[in-house]
């Protein structure tokens, strides 16, 4: 089993420090229990809409950051 993406281990731990439960997350996101599971476990890697709607369904939004000079 790999580890988690980054983003998604904060979520997950958000969603773990809130008593949120998966089954309300995959409802509230739209998406399979288990697709969920799987994402917080790191068995699969959310594309960029799936990444929205989960953090969307703990109340965050994803967005950019710039980083440094944004001419480089």
């Amino acid at each position: 089993m790999s580890a988690p993406h980054p983003i998604i281990a904060q979520l997950a731990a958000h969603r773990r420090a809130h008593q949120i439960t998966l089954k309300d997350t995959a409802a509230h996101a739209g998406y399979a229990l288990n697709t969920i599971y799987r994402w917080e476990k790191g068995l699969n890697v959310p594309d960029l809409d799936g990444l929205t709607d989960y953090a969307a369904a703990l109340g965050y939004d994803i967005t950019l950051t710039p980083k440094g000079d944004p001419k480089q």
